[in-house]
This record gives C-alpha cells, structure tokens and sequence, in this order.
C-alpha cells in the first residue's frame, strides 16, 4: 500500500523492481526468527548489464520484523538475475542464492 511505501521510503511504480531479502534463524518451534546480518546484492540482465540495487535494512518498531530492502530500475520483459550473499550476525559463514525474474512493466 501507498502509506507502508511512504513510511520506508519505497518509490512505487511499475517500471522499478524491490527485492526483499529477510535471514531466519533457526529455532526449534519456529519457522525461523528474524536476525540482523551483512547483505550483499548484485544484479544482471541477460545481456551482462549490470544493475545498482543498494540494500538497507528496515527494522519494525516492535522488532519482530527484520528486512533488507533494495530498488533497481527495470524495463518490459527485462530479465534480471540476481545474486544474493547473506552472513547473519555473528556467523562466520556466508550464505548465497541467485533469484532470476522476468519483469513486465507499463508500455505507455
């Protein structure tokens, strides 16, 4: 919704993409708890283009929600292959993934 954009500061439109990148924790009982970490995110398109996305992290006021959010611009049918590194807090492990998604933006 337009007002939760506004309060972290998320442009809206069609013609930009939002990754949301969240690192659980591990926890018997859970499906994970939500833990502050180092993210680091590269983005491509199939041509090799590369992409700006700079990530920030979004704590929720009662902290129960912990979110790394970044914005990149994207065109009509762009394709963009992300990589994501992820090193909880206090891990020395580094965690990656790469998340490849087509777009579609408004043509108008």
């Amino acid at each position: 919704p337009a007002e939760v954009a506004r309060a972290y500061g998320i442009t809206r439109s069609d013609k930009r993409a939002l990754l949301n990148v969240v690192i659980l924790k591990e926890e018997e009982g859970t499906t994970g708890v939500p833990v502050t970490g180092s993210v680091a995110v590269t983005a491509s398109n199939l041509t090799g283009q590369l992409k700006s996305v700079t990530m920030r992290e979004i704590i929720e006021e009662d902290g129960n929600g912990i979110y790394y959010i970044g914005e990149t611009p994207v065109t009509h049918r762009e394709t963009l292959i992300y990589t994501i590194d992820v090193t909880p807090i206090n891990e020395m492990s580094r965690f990656s993934a790469i998340y490849k998604k087509e777009f579609y933006a408004d043509t108008d």
